[in-house]
């Protein structure tokens, strides 16, 4: 019996060295422990995208389903070994097929793009400069921005230039940072992706964002507003805004400045908003801010009375805002001359 030669697959990333030996058994090579490691978002220091599985969590590698998971053993890269290159895995051996799945006629050669997918090629693998996988624009290098290819905030992009010149048009574009640009090119030479293209301020006006903190500990995970201020969300975030959480106390606070009413300068709202207060804030007493929120509509017939900063009693928060008035306190308001 012949067995066949070992294909050998050298890839250089940034800051890791790998070889990849595509594993012919079900069940051997260097990593078989972490063929099934991860399915989908945490590979090491990456995000698999939709539909990738990760084949190595220590090196981030990640791979389509079914396609075969390469042996895989970081090693540090050495002389030769560009970062930023993918590496040919040399010519197969005649009549051989191997290629991670993929058949191989005789005369061409095993290769491994940049998505780290093996590939047949006849004339030799061509050199693919490939770049660098990210999450933030701070893991690229200082002239570059970590492009998230329009997954929003979240997720893995790779490492582009930063643009050097943008347009005059600005609509205004609501940055990952919680800043509004002029637009998309502006954000991007700030090394900032577009999370929505309106101004951050009008993107969704200032109403609470569905965002709760989940569980008992000291890491904070990002800050959102809740309607009056920002805070942080600690441990784990729950609700449907999740992804829209600041980076930072500032950034939020900068991005929901405009929400702010009342206070000291008696600062207004536009038109179908009214100041609204939290209950703490004894209606503005003392010069206490509050934020501009819309009046509400199609209210339900809950009784759950509320007193509002008018003095009159409403059957519910709906029916206080719907007619512009903050609450001063649950219950009914109490009556004039009582004790």
């Amino acid at each position: 019996m012949r067995f066949l030669p070992l294909l050998v697959l050298v890839v250089a990333l940034p800051g890791c060295g790998l070889t990849l030996g595509l594993d012919p058994t079900p069940d051997g090579g260097l990593d078989a422990a972490t063929r099934d490691a991860g399915v989908g978002v945490a590979c090491g220091p990456v995000t698999c995208a939709a539909g990738l599985e990760c084949c190595n969590p220590s090196c981030g590698v990640c791979t389509a389903p079914g396609a075969g998971c390469a042996a895989i053993q970081c090693i540090d890269a050495g002389p030769g070994d560009d970062a930023g290159m993918r590496r040919d895995a040399g010519p197969p051996d005649a009549g051989s097929a191997s290629c991670g799945g993929i058949a191989c006629v005789a005369g061409e050669e095993c290769c491994v793009g940049c998505d780290g997918m093996p590939f047949c090629t006849a004339g030799g693998c061509p050199a693919m400069p490939c770049p660098a996988l990210c999450t933030r624009s701070a893991e690229c290098a200082a002239t570059e921005w970590c492009d998230l290819d329009g997954v929003g905030c979240g997720g893995s992009g790779t490492c582009v230039p930063r643009p050097t010149a943008c347009s005059d048009p600005c609509p205004g574009v609501c940055g990952c940072d919680g800043i509004t640009y002029c637009n998309a090119c502006d954000a991007n030479v700030a090394g900032v992706e577009v999370e929505r293209n309106t101004p951050c301020e009008f993107a969704r006006g200032c109403v609470a964002m569905d965002t709760h903190s989940s569980g008992v500990c000291g890491t904070v995970v990002g800050y959102a507003w809740d309607g009056f201020s920002c805070r942080n969300i600690d441990c784990t975030c729950t609700g449907t805004e999740c992804g829209l959480l600041y980076p930072s106390l500032e950034a939020c606070q900068a991005a929901f400045a405009s929400c702010a009413c009342g206070g000291l300068l008696g600062l207004p709202c536009g038109t179908g908003d009214f100041c609204d207060y939290p209950i703490e804030a004894s209606c503005g007493d003392g010069d206490a801010s509050g934020a501009c929120h819309p009046l509400t509509t199609g209210c339900t017939d809950i009784y759950m009375p509320v007193c509002g900063c008018d003095g009159m009693t409403y059957e519910n928060p709906c029916e206080a805002s719907s007619r512009g008035v903050a609450v001063k306190a649950e219950g009914i308001c109490p009556v004039v001359g009582s004790p």
